[in-house]
C-alpha cells in the first residue's frame, strides 16, 4: 500500500501540541497510534481512511483556555455605595486572567477613560460627583490578548438617606428646626407651607 497520504497528514501535525487541550491531543495521538503499516496494495482504502482520520483529528485540535482570547464580560452591574462611590461586579470570563475597567464621565461627549486593571470580578470606584451620570464597561484579558468590551452600564450618583426633621417651639411664633446630617450633603433647602 502507498502511505504517501499518511506521511503527508503526519507532516501537518503541529510541532507544539502544548497549546491544545489534553483531550484533543490524546485523541490525535490515538489516531496516529492506530495507523497500521505494511498493509497490502489491496488494502489501500484502509490506508487512505487512516490518512483522513489524522487530518480530521488535527482539525479538531482545540486550543486550551490559556491560549484563547477571552470572551465578552457578562452581567456587569453597578451598585451605589455612597454619594461618591460605586461597586461594579461581573461574571468570571473563561480564560481571563485580568480585567480592564473603563469609565465615561458625566459629560455626554466624554471619552471612556481607563480606571484600573484588576484580577477579580469586582471593583470599587470612588471620587465620583453627586448627581452625575457615569457609564462603565469592562474588558477581559489574558496573555494572548483582550476580549471585546461589554455593553456599558450607567448609574447616576445620588445622596442617600432620609432626613428626619424635628421641630421645637422656642418662643411666640418661632420654631427651631433640626435634622440629621446626610453624608455628602453640602447644603439643605428648607420649605415652608
Amino acid at each position: 500500500a502507498d502511505y504517501t497520504a499518511v506521511e503527508a497528514a503526519m507532516a501537518l501535525v503541529p510541532s507544539d501540541l502544548s497549546i491544545y487541550t489534553a483531550e484533543s491531543v490524546t485523541y490525535l495521538n490515538e489516531v496516529i497510534a492506530a495507523v497500521v503499516y505494511g498493509l497490502s496494495e489491496s488494502e489501500q482504502a484502509m490506508v487512505d481512511v487512516m490518512a483522513q482520520a489524522i487530518i480530521e483529528a488535527i482539525e479538531q485540535l482545540e486550543e486550551s483556555e490559556a491560549y484563547q482570547i477571552p470572551g465578552v464580560v457578562e452581567n456587569l452591574s453597578v451598585k451605589q455605595d455612597s454619594y461618591k462611590a460605586v461597586t461594579l461586579t461581573w461574571d468570571q470570563v473563561k480564560g481571563a486572567t485580568s480585567y480592564d475597567v473603563y469609565r465615561q464621565n458625566y459629560k455626554d461627549d466624554a471619552d471612556y477613560e481607563f480606571i484600573q486593571s484588576v484580577d477579580t470580578t469586582q471593583i470599587s470606584v470612588s471620587g465620583l460627583m453627586t448627581g452625575k451620570n457615569y457609564s462603565f464597561f469592562v474588558i477581559a484579558k489574558n496573555s494572548v490578548g483582550s476580549g471585546a468590551p461589554n455593553e456599558p452600564v450607567s448609574i447616576a450618583t445620588t445622596l442617600t438617606g432620609d432626613v428626619s426633621l424635628a421641630i421645637e417651639p422656642v418662643g411666640k411664633a418661632r420654631f427651631k428646626l433640626s435634622w440629621n446630617a446626610i453624608d455628602g450633603a453640602t447644603r439643605y433647602i428648607i420649605y415652608r407651607k
